[in-house]
């Protein structure tokens, strides 16, 4: 006879049913801004910092790991980088017989995921997003943690200025189980469930391979080791660095302190278009 489980699986929650709703009586939610199976992210507001624009982003707080993401936002709100997306407020709540995580953040007006659908970024804008992004990533793994889902999605403009995403923000050699599901940026060594610098310099490579170009290179098996395939319309003033970011060894890849070095050095970088991040998205 079969035996049927009876374990219940959780209804999905019609995330956009929940808009006028507060969360822990201080944060409304106004509008949302986008869901998954994971969670939902709503524009709200944050009076005590003066922000009439904030970004709140809930996950449903029986997730596996949830009370290690909550302790991972908390410490993510003690860092401050300029290129880092500041996180003001987290805890537990309960809305609507939902128990849920919510974290309190900057609101970023725009995110480059929205922008390449529409065009690949000039060789010049690439090179200005490229130094702050270096730099956040440079100051993650300076203090041993690692930004661990870099991508398109997660670059944002925060009132003319490039930011990071914080919330994802993990010590180096966490565990991978802790991320939402694998994902394209993700490197091949991440199989092996250890979150890492060198990790975070391959999404790189990937990230700006699909500035340039608008599409992710694709991934083979090549001797049970995987490897990329480079668009041909990759411009070649990036290839090298982008190869080296995509090498199949952890330990060949650039470290984000290298690249930022390399950047300075190279002739062209005093000609760099001077722009804001606003003009960008």
């Amino acid at each position: 006879m079969m035996r049927v489980s009876s374990r219940r699986e959780p209804v999905p929650i019609a995330w956009s049913t929940w808009e006028n709703e507060v969360i822990d009586g201080a944060f409304p939610l106004r509008r949302l801004l986008g869901a998954s199976s994971n969670g939902a992210v709503f524009l709200t507001e944050h009076p005590s910092q003066d922000l009439p624009d904030a970004a709140i982003k809930l996950i449903p707080a029986d997730l596996p790991l949830a009370e290690i993401q909550l302790s991972y936002w908390r410490a993510a709100a003690t860092y401050s980088h300029p290129h880092l997306v500041s996180l003001f407020d987290s805890g537990r709540c309960r809305l609507k017989g939902r128990q849920l995580l919510f974290v309190v953040m900057e609101y970023g007006d725009e995110t480059l995921d929205r922008v390449l659908p529409r065009r690949a970024l000039t060789r010049a804008e690439v090179r200005e997003m490229l130094a702050p992004t270096l730099d956040a990533l440079a100051f993650l793994h300076h203090k041993g943690l690692v930004h661990g889902q870099l991508k398109p999605a997660h670059i944002l403009g925060v009132r003319d200025q490039l930011k990071l995403a914080s919330d994802c923000i993990r010590p180096a050699g966490a565990s991978t189980s802790s991320k939402p599901k694998r994902s394209p940026y993700d490197s091949p060594e991440t199989h092996c469930g250890r979150m890492s610098a060198p990790g975070d310099m391959w999404a790189l490579g990937m990230t700006l391979v699909e500035m340039l170009t608008q599409k992710l290179p694709e991934r083979a098996e090549e001797e049970w080791i995987e490897v990329v395939c480079l668009p041909e319309t990759l411009p070649r003033a990036f290839e090298s660095t982008i190869r080296r970011c995509l090498s199949r060894y952890p330990h060949n890849r650039p470290t984000a302190t290298e690249l930022t070095r390399e950047m300075e050095s190279r002739p062209d970088s005093s000609e760099r278009v001077r722009q804001r991040i606003h003009r960008l998205f």
